[in-house]
């Protein structure tokens, strides 16, 4: 009988631990509905009741990643000021500050860095890209300004060798590809495939980034993996005004 009412105890125990731990996710339901909804009276409501700025839902997204996908910017910042991880994750392992840098909200970019944020951080599964890789390859000319003013690598590559450099000009991001290359990035660096931004630029038909590129010091003397040049690339897709462009640079 004392086994009997041992046991029957126990069972009691982890039922009132289910219980609880559903009407915890009962009031995490709640508190991210607001979150996604952008109901930020409730939000604030909830944080000073105690609820935590860091709470995920079921598949392991952050209350600030949401926020942040749902555009809820002034969500976004309650929470970071609240406490919320500046380096949280969703669950494909893509940083706050990528989703934030990437969609342009710069002052969110701000306050995350200031809040701690990595700026060199990956995204785990998205070729290892960084917030400076997705800003420079969205055309976020401040945002990649701001990234680069705290310490963001304008180097480092992703799991295809491509650089904040590469991924802008595969975009035709003028502007950013200008500063990206004033701030240090090396202009001649390429791809695991065996592109420099020169070679993308070309490939592309982009007349006006071949030429920038060219000024700036631009090789025309890579060749890809196939051993096909820039000039060989320009030939194939006939564009006579970059043939012609890259021959002035002395492209063979």
């Amino acid at each position: 009988m004392l086994t009997d009412i041992f046991r029957r105890g126990g069972q009691a125990v982890c039922l009132n631990f289910m219980l609880i731990a559903i009407l915890m996710a009962a009031e995490a339901d709640a508190f991210l509905t607001a979150v996604t909804q952008g109901e930020l009276a409730k939000v604030k409501e909830l944080l000073s009741q105690g609820r935590s700025a860091d709470v995920k839902n079921a598949t392991g997204d952050s209350a600030l990643f949401l926020a942040i996908a749902h555009r809820k910017l002034d969500v976004a910042t309650t929470l970071l000021n609240s406490g919320a991880d500046a380096n949280s994750k969703n669950q494909y392992g893509a940083p706050v500050l990528l989703a934030a840098a990437g969609s342009g909200y710069n002052d969110l970019v701000k306050l995350l860095i200031e809040k701690g944020a990595r700026v060199n951080e990956r995204f785990d599964h998205n070729e290892s890209a960084t917030a400076l890789m997705l800003a420079a390859e969205e055309g976020h000319l401040e945002t990649v300004n701001i990234l680069l003013d705290h310490g963001a690598d304008p180097n480092l590559r992703n799991k295809t060798g491509d650089t904040p450099l590469i991924a802008a000009s595969s975009r035709g991001q003028h502007e950013v590809v200008k500063k990206l290359i004033k701030r240090g990035a090396e202009i001649n660096v390429v791809s695991q495939a065996g592109y420099s931004a020169l070679f993308i630029a070309v490939s592309n038909g982009d007349y006006e980034l071949v030429d920038l590129l060219l000024k700036q010091g631009a090789k025309t003397t890579i060749k890809d993996r196939n051993g096909d040049t820039v000039l060989r690339m320009a030939q194939r897709i006939k564009d006579p005004a970059i043939i012609e462009l890259l021959k002035k640079a002395g492209a063979q």
